[in-house]
């Protein structure tokens, strides 16, 4: 290396790296510097938020006959406001709490909602979902990181779509398309999620907005599936 070659290098500035205050992940899109940090980000997040707005709606003055998607309702509003907030300033922890925290939440209580039907006794839901949490918890002691990363995701699958099958199989597959459609929906958006870093080369933006609209999409769904199980349920003891 001669004199010049070194000489330059020296001259380099020493670059940092940049990490957000809320402690969360870097996206494709993240770029501190910006005002707005992840606009793609943060407006997809109003697609999480749509479908409470239009659920609301659609059963005001009916909430007492529809109490579990009532319930549901306010869990799935609050994430997707979470998401905005947090994918636009990145700023704080709790904006990154308020993202993740409502779907963490409005998840177990799906999960326990259709493990409480299937089940022989509706309290056996609680222990075998608390196993869950507690092998999820403990998954990456026994795995390298990013292979305990999708054990985790695995593990929450299957206490979610199980029950969810098991049930369909005993309505005699009743509301298929409307439960289909939200599954298909959801895993495409996990797809959405996993590759954002490596699709930036194609969508400078990444692809995690994706994973936002097609969430937005599979709830939506999923409201409906609700919707039209509580109307049938109706039916059948009136």
């Amino acid at each position: 290396m001669d004199q010049e070659q070194l000489h330059a290098q020296q001259e380099q500035p020493y670059v940092s790296i940049a990490y957000p205050a809320d402690g969360g992940p870097i996206y494709a899109e993240t770029n501190l510097e910006n005002t707005i940090v992840e606009p793609w980000n943060a407006v997809s997040s109003l697609a999480i938020l749509l479908p409470a707005v239009y659920w609301a709606i659609r059963i005001r003055n009916n909430y007492r006959k529809y109490p579990f998607l009532t319930i549901c309702l306010p869990f799935l509003f609050l994430g997707g406001l979470g998401s905005t907030i947090y994918h636009a300033f990145r700023s704080h922890r709790i904006w990154l709490l308020l993202d993740i925290t409502p779907s963490a939440i409005l998840t177990l209580l799906l999960s326990l909602f259709f493990w409480m039907k299937v089940l022989p006794r509706k309290w056996m839901a609680i222990p075998l979902l608390l196993v869950v949490f507690l092998l999820r918890m403990n998954v990456w002691r026994i795995f390298p990181s990013q292979n305990s990363i999708n054990i985790s995701y695995a593990l929450s699958g299957i206490a979610f779509f199980v029950p969810i099958l098991l049930f369909l199989a005993r309505t005699r597959w009743q509301g298929i398309w409307s439960i289909s459609l939200s599954i298909a929906f959801l895993l495409l958006s996990l797809l959405f999620r996993q590759i954002d870093q490596d699709a930036a080369s194609v969508l400078p933006m990444g692809t995690h907005f994706l994973w936002h609209f097609f969430s937005g999409v599979g709830a939506y769904f999923l409201g409906l599936y609700l919707y039209q199980s509580r109307n049938r349920q109706i039916i059948s003891t009136a």
